[in-house]
């Protein structure tokens, strides 16, 4: 069975791509007073609101599960999810798929943010033909 692991990159795809959020990088704006914000959103890097999620805890899986909901992606999502489980499991047991799904936080991110991956890739491939 395969493991799934969040990275920086896909955690980096969900923050943009599904949640709709900036991905802060860092720039000192003004050197006289060492003034250091995000480079896209100007927030102040002493902002609650810098921190990157890590996309491995319950409240991470619900905020991107309620997001696949809320654009309409859930269906495709969960059709994706199954052809994943399908190549990745030996049992095939139905049962056993949500479980699979589910019960790890980490893992059902991780394969939000290839579903959103794969999804750009084919959104760009059809605009370049």
């Amino acid at each position: 069975m395969m493991t799934y692991k969040m990275t920086e990159e896909l955690a980096r795809v969900l923050t943009e791509d599904l949640l709709d959020e900036c991905w802060h990088e860092t720039i000192v704006s003004d050197f006289a007073s060492m003034k250091v914000e995000c480079k896209h959103c100007h927030i102040s890097i002493y902002s609650t609101k810098w921190r990157h999620k890590k996309f491995t805890t319950p409240s991470d899986q619900k905020a991107v599960m309620r997001k696949l909901v809320d654009k309409g992606l859930w269906d495709e999502f969960e059709r994706w999810c199954f052809a994943v489980w399908l190549k990745d499991t030996e049992s095939g047991l139905l049962s056993e798929y949500f479980s699979w799904l589910f019960l790890e936080e980490e893992r059902f991110c991780v394969l939000a943010a290839q579903f959103m991956e794969e999804r750009r890739k084919e959104s760009e491939l059809s605009f370049s033909i």
